[in-house]
């Protein structure tokens, strides 16, 4: 993750910035696209694709009084870094499934965070972020401490303020599946994500950052999830499209028919 997009991810956690995600495009229709996925999904594998009937809208979490200086940060300021020179970047990819996971309190690992990006050339990875309460453990084995300490401390303000509760936070890693005998895991370097509990919404929403692909207070959905993403331990999902590869179609609304025939 360049130094540029640490300074935008800073800037856009202090500011609450807000994040739109092609909110019309997405909305119509979704439900066609996603049931083509539903089947083939298979939660704790790598599958290539994702759920059923998920919902999209827009995040806008803006404190006012932080706005007095200039526009806040959305998702399209994070294109300023050059796509070339990044592992990944919303420009190479298609689709990102994020999903909430929470095993409950008898589980070795209670939650994580898990995306899996289908890329613009056709290969599918998933990340998976094991999450924590403790920031100490948080910041352990992190390639840039004092960026992993920033992460942190600035969306533990935040939903503090904001929601009088507290973020658990995380460190991406690969999800290479079921390995025979124990392994380390490798952590992306200055890879995180954050989830919080919203209690008016009675509802999640998370923070990540995969090098250049970086996504802010996503709200995560689940109201629409399977009895086997329920059985799973799956508690809330949000699908992002990517708008330049958004194949989903839909029908004309009142208002375009009537402009056409008029």
């Amino acid at each position: 993750m360049s130094k540029d997009i640490i300074n935008l991810i800073n800037n856009k956690i202090s500011n609450n910035g807000v994040g739109y995600y092609n909110i019309e495009e997405q909305t119509n229709n979704i439900e066609e696209h996603i049931t083509m996925m539903a089947s083939h999904l298979s939660l704790g594998q790598a599958s290539p694709r994702g759920a059923s009937h998920l919902v999209t809208r827009a995040v806008e979490l803006v404190d006012s009084s932080q706005q007095e200086e200039g526009e806040p940060l959305d998702s399209r300021d994070f294109e300023r870094a050059p796509a070339e020179e990044s592992l990944i970047s919303e420009k190479l990819v298609k689709r990102a499934l994020i999903q909430f996971f929470d095993n409950g309190e008898d589980s070795k690992q209670r939650r994580k965070l898990k995306v899996r990006l289908n890329f613009v050339d056709d290969t599918n990875w998933e990340f998976i972020a094991a999450l924590t309460s403790d920031r100490r453990n948080f910041l352990k084995h992190t390639v840039e401490r004092d960026v992993a300490a920033g992460w942190w401390n600035k969306h533990k303000e935040k939903v503090k303020r904001i929601y009088n509760t507290s973020p658990w936070g995380g460190k991406f890693h690969v999800n290479h599946g079921r390995t025979q005998g124990k392994q380390a895991v490798q952590v992306e370097p200055n890879c995180f994500a954050s989830v919080w509990y919203q209690p008016e919404d009675r509802g999640y929403a998370c923070s990540l950052a995969l090098y250049d692909f970086i996504l802010m207070d996503v709200d995560l959905f689940k109201e629409s999830l399977s009895d086997l993403q329920r059985k799973s331990g799956v508690k809330a999902q949000f699908l992002w499209i990517n708008p330049e590869h958004n194949t989903v179609k839909r029908n004309k609304t009142f208002a375009e028919l009537r402009r056409k025939s008029g």
